[in-house]
């Protein structure tokens, strides 16, 4: 049927449907002596009794009610805001009837509601008339004794619930399915009771206590009891258990997205990472950070002491720790290892941690390519690093025969990836032959067969990831070059990390090789490699004529250096001695046959003389992440005088305090290259080299100083009188041939090749400090301040009612320490940082030491004071404690919301943000602030108690409601949030000559922005572009992951769903090579031919009004430019159609508009 007929018939059917409707009485839409608008008002879920315009209800000891209402014909109820225009819309949620703006208090538990019913005249007007007006009248009685069935809450004060910290009771008639719930937090590590440890029956023996003190509670199973009546109604309550979380967080380098917790019970604790493929398990230290009170993890297996730290402890080298590859996964991807976290009790809660690999390899890329004359493999080209966009050519050696013949082709791809060798018409899959040395390749060979009279070959081979995805194709040209060339191309050493290229003289055929100092020394070449490459075909060979180096070869660098004295048969010479090993490079054509003869010389770069230590610091630890100010020593490089003559000290300065613990290097800047000795105190010809404090546990191994009481004082006004520790430095000239340890000092001293460094102790003078210095709260509800000795802590009400404990961070003088108590007993005492505080359920303020909690003061009315002691204890300073706990919030409002960082407007419990056209309405992020210590809830998910996560991907395409109950829990409002798209881009004006048209083809989702509400109509518009606005017309899922049709286009680019859509509809084709060009821009006459195939517009061998530029239009293109002019598609400008014009996306938008709106 034609277009336009079809559309003017269905507005005729329309239009008559609608005259039908409008002859229908609105009141015989309704019974008789109902409201025409409205019907069925509830009160807390009841619905209430109507009489006229008089309604009424009861309800059971609330004066806080919902209201929800059916309506009809577009009328809409509220309840009457007294002299405001500020109405509430219904549905209303915790209506407070001791407001005396919505309602009126008639009696002693009477109270008046007035309920108006609007209607618009126009659904588009802001303006609504009162058509009706109800008084809604609602009785608050009181529980009838025998007869509630409904659960008040949990004895909190019972030992059942001595590791709850929170709960919450939902009623039955709040639920779907008429079955109350009892959300329960419990502490992290510790078990839900069972229903043999919960007692039943009534308060106060029973664990639970229903509003009515005789109802009596029924434990059913784990998690259902039901409360029973004296009259026997009964109700259900489901117990749902969630538990506090050990860990703020929890990573690991490199991990893929966020790490997943499970938190149930002792011993179902879950922490779950994912990681890419191929990841390398060999080092994985975490990074975490304690939650809630948790101060501790360690190995399942591991003794108590042997504890986890962040950023420190390398996972991997512990006990219990697997690796083996999950079901069906052909690499070792999974690791588990079993975590302790020692609780209050002293008893362990276990966490179960795994980290998954991905399962199949998501990488598809071909890496390099080797093609050998399968009869002749001294016919062999070079290995050759593929090159993705371009065609790359792979060399063979001159006068390979290319016709008639075979070639092995050897490749290296992504492991396990779907390779396919394309030439013309032929597609072959090639599959891996074994594994290359990398754990993510494979290698790949195949054999291809030329023809007679076939001078050239060129093929694609295609990859496609394990895993699925992008498909890449990689054209390959195998060339012949005109003249052979014999050259040695490089010589390179690699250690690992640096790799060092030879210097080459091809007229001279000299080759140097030069590499650091520190290789003289073999083990620190331990596992360098040495590679040679020659020019294609080309043979290289050792003088000695026995061996010849293979040229996908490398060999250990070690094992070629020549014997210092000299060696024959080694490829590289010994360092430094102006010898060289000889090579001869050959090509393959004997016609004549080219030799290049080289020299190969082994040198080392100069080495460094310098030996000193400009800085180092000690400190009391072996731990990295132990150190503190008050154990890190004032350390500082100096001279005194020993034996009458000077020399250099390193000073080390002890606390007064200090107690014998050994002493270690953390930190020291020495000369490159340079390495420094210890002298054994215990034996003066046992001299290892000096080690400094490493980064891991697997690491650090730093030389132990011992306890260095003995050394005390050993330097008295400059001149060395006592014991002392003897450091050698020696520059990287004598320090290399020495390996790890000096034999013989001694030689070092006579010939001054090396810097010695006497290390001598002080003690320092008693520290005096005893002030704290500061402290702040690590907790954003609570405050805390120091001011003239005295320190103010304001805690939440909540947190005082909870008993929650919260983090102080505070700062004493060097060396001081804090405690609760008057008195300088060990036990009650801690240093600067980070401590946890609460107020206790026995009233008392305490403070966190180890995993004990220490009270202040010995009663509760002494919590008056916290004491800062100096270091020996003689001085100490009181500081007055004021705990304020915060007054009841009782706030329960937004003040702000944004949606992807656009503000909304917040008018009473509505919530509009409009977002910029082209943006998406999932997934999106939610920004907000609410009252003081409110509670934010977003039903966004099957729960509709969702805490707000400011993290978290919410869903904006339908309304949603967010709940926020105030700290009280009196207060609770709901807030509608309503997202929209705007419906004009920011740089499209109505005013220009394209305005209409795409708008047009926005509104119908052809087009997008090049980003949110911006279109750019003077851009570019490619030919990738075009494809995808044209599919999308045709009803193609232009998201879709399809196969490519062309070499220059992958499966996970953007346009490639459409461009296959259209290729396989025959609406384009590619160039004479088959390719498809998706990021050219488009010109106005290709434009005209995909319009003319899209729309199957027969071409027009003549044009009725010819464009003045007739004559630049490719003869190919002008049946169709001829067509879309004739459609009125396409228009010219001043006469001309200028065909090789780029078309901008302004004009693509407009010519599809015409063709297909």
């Amino acid at each position: 049927m034609n277009k336009s007929k079809f559309l003017k018939k269905s507005l005729a059917m329309l239009l008559a449907l609608m005259l039908v409707l409008a002859m229908i009485p609105l009141s015989a839409s309704a019974a008789e002596g109902e409201s025409v608008y409205f019907k069925d008002l509830y009160v807390e879920g009841q619905r209430a009794a109507v009489n006229g315009d008089q309604l009424s209800s009861d309800v059971v000891e609330t004066t806080t009610v919902d209201l929800t209402v059916g309506t009809l014909n577009g009328a809409e109820l509220y309840v009457d805001v007294k002299d405001t225009d500020n109405d509430k819309i219904l549905p209303v949620a915790d209506l407070d009837l001791t407001d005396e703006t919505v309602a009126t208090k008639t009696a002693d538990n009477k109270y008046q509601v007035t309920i108006l019913v609007k209607v618009k005249d126009n659904p588009e007007s802001d303006d609504a008339k009162i058509v009706e007006t109800y008084t809604l009248t609602i009785t608050v009685k009181e529980t009838q004794p025998g007869d509630s069935v409904l659960l008040r809450g949990l004895q909190a004060g019972k030992e059942t619930w001595a590791n709850m910290v929170s709960y919450e009771v939902i009623h039955p008639e709040d639920t779907d399915n008429n079955k109350g719930l009892v959300n329960i937090t419990l502490k992290f590590g510790y078990n839900a009771p069972k229903a043999k440890e919960l007692t039943g029956g009534v308060a106060p023996d029973s664990d639970f206590e229903a509003i009515d003190p005789t109802s009596k509670i029924d434990i059913v199973d784990d998690e259902t009891i039901v409360v029973q009546s004296s009259l026997g109604s009964r109700s259900t309550y489901k117990l749902v258990y969630t538990w506090q979380a050990a860990f703020e967080s929890f990573e690991i380098p490199g991990q893929d997205g966020e790490t997943e917790f499970v938190w149930d019970g002792q011993g179902d604790n879950k922490i779950n990472i994912k990681v890419p493929y191929a990841y390398n398990f060999s080092e994985v230290i975490p990074t975490f950070e304690f939650a809630n009170g948790v101060d501790n993890v360690k190995g399942f297996y591991a003794a108590p002491t042997d504890l986890i730290y962040s950023n420190y402890t390398v996972l991997n080298k512990l006990k219990g720790w697997s690796l083996a590859p999950a079901d069906g996964v052909n690499w070792a991807n999974q690791a588990t290892l079993k975590l302790s976290v020692l609780r209050a009790d002293d008893e362990y809660a276990n966490i179960d941690l795994t980290i998954t690999g991905v399962a199949k390899n998501p990488e598809g890329d071909l890496k390099t390519i080797q093609i050998t004359d399968t009869d002749v493999p001294a016919n062999a080209s070079n290995t050759t690093e593929a090159e993705l966009g371009s065609t790359f050519e792979v060399e063979m050696p001159k006068g390979t025969p290319i016709s008639d013949n075979t070639f092995t082709v050897t490749m290296v791809a992504s492991k396990d990836a779907k390779v396919v060798y394309i030439d013309g018409d032929t597609t072959d899959e090639v599959f891996p032959v074994g594994e290359d040395p990398s754990p993510t390749t494979s290698q790949y060979k195949f054999d291809i067969t030329t023809g007679e009279d076939e001078d050239a070959v060129s093929f694609t081979i295609q990859v496609t990831p394990e895993a699925g995805g992008t498909t890449k194709n990689y054209n390959v040209n195998m060339t012949i070059p005109k003249v052979p060339k014999a050259r040695l191309m490089n010589v390179v050493a690699t250690n690992g990390t640096e790799s060092y290229t030879a210097e080459s003289n091809h007229t001279k055929n000299e080759v140097r090789l030069k590499v650091p100092y520190s290789w003289l020394d073999d083990n620190n070449t331990a596992g360098a490699q040495l590679f040679m490459k020659a020019s294609t075909g080309a043979t290289i060979t050792h003088s000695n004529g026995k061996s010849t180096w293979d040229r996908n070869e490398s060999k250990a660098f070690n094992l070629q250096v020549s014997k210092k004295g000299g060696s024959t048969d080694n490829w590289l010479p010994y360092f430094n001695e102006n010898t060289y090993t000889t090579v001869t490079v050959t090509d393959n054509d004997s016609t004549p046959q080219d030799a290049n003869t080289y020299k190969i010389y082994l040198e080392t770069l100069p080495a460094k003389t310098e030996r000193k230590i400009s800085d180092i610091t000690f400190v009391g630890t072996d731990k990295p992440y132990a150190i503190t100010e008050n154990n890190t020593y004032e350390t500082k490089i100096g001279e005194a005088t020993l034996d009458g003559e000077t020399v250099r000290t390193i000073e080390v300065t002890v606390p007064y305090s200090y107690n014998g613990e050994p002493a270690y290097i953390s930190d020291w800047t020495i000369s490159e290259g340079a390495v420094a000795y210890r002298v054994n105190p215990q034996n003066s010809k046992d001299i290892p080299q000096l080690k400094v404090m490493g980064t891991n546990s697997e690491n650090n191994t730093p030389t132990n100083f011992g306890d260095l009481t003995d050394y005390i004082d050993s330097v008295e006004n400059g001149v060395i009188t006592g014991k002392y520790q003897k450091i050698y430095v020696l520059s990287e000239e004598f320090a290399v041939p020495e390996g790890a340890k000096i034999e013989d000092a001694s030689k070092y001293v006579d010939k001054s090749n090396a810097s010695i460094y006497y290390l001598v102790v002080k003690k320092a003078a008693p520290e005096t400090g005893h002030e704290m210095l500061s402290i702040e709260s690590a907790d954003p509800n609570v405050t805390a301040t120091l001011k003239d000795k005295t320190i103010t802590i304001t805690v939440p009400y909540s947190y005082e009612e909870d008993k929650t404990p919260f983090a102080l961070n505070f700062e004493l003088s060097k060396l001081a320490k804090l405690s609760g108590k008057n008195n300088t007993n060990t036990a009650n005492l801690i240093t600067s940082g980070v401590t946890q505080f609460c107020i206790g359920s026995d009233d008392y303020f305490k403070f966190k030491s180890g995993t004990d909690w220490i009270s202040c003061g010995e009663k509760p009315e002494d919590m008056q004071a916290l004491y800062v002691f100096s270091e020996t204890g003689a001085q100490s300073q009181a500081y007055q404690l004021k705990i304020v706990v915060d007054k009841e919030q009782t706030g329960a409002e937004i003040t702000s919301l944004s949606v992807n960082g656009v503000a909304g407007t917040i008018t009473q419990d509505k919530i509009n943000v409009r977002l910029p056209l082209g943006s998406k309405l999932y997934p999106v992020t939610l920004d907000l602030t609410a009252s003081k210590m409110a509670s934010v809830y977003v039903d966004h998910t099957v729960d509709p108690n969702t805490p707000y996560d400011a993290d978290a991907q919410y869903d904006v395409n339908d309304d949603v409601t967010i709940k926020v109950v105030s700290e009280d829990e009196e207060t609770t409002n709901y807030y509608t949030l309503t997202v929209t798209v705007s419906d004009s881009f920011n740089d499209v004006s109505s005013s220009e000559w394209y305005y209409d048209e795409v708008m047009t083809a926005a509104n119908a989702g052809w087009i997008n922005g090049t980003k949110p509400g911006y279109f750019e109509p003077n851009g570019t518009m490619t030919r990738a572009d075009f494809m995808v606005i044209i599919a999308r017309i045709l009803d193609c899922d232009t998201e879709a992951t399809v196969e490519s049709l062309f070499p220059d286009c992958n499966e996970t680019d953007y346009f490639n769903a459409a461009v296959t859509f259209c290729k396989q509809r025959g609406i384009i084709d590619g160039d004479d090579k088959g390719y498809f060009n998706p990021k050219d821009p488009i010109t106005r006459e290709e434009m005209a031919k995909i319009l003319c195939n899209a729309l199957e517009l027969d071409e027009l061998e003549t044009s009725a009004n010819p464009f003045a530029d007739d004559a630049e239009i490719a003869q190919w293109a002008k049946g169709y430019v001829n067509a879309v002019q004739a459609e009125g598609i396409m228009e010219g400008s001043n006469g001309s159609f200028n065909p090789r014009d780029n078309a901008t996306r302004a004009e693509g938008a407009a010519v599809l508009v015409r063709a297909f709106a």
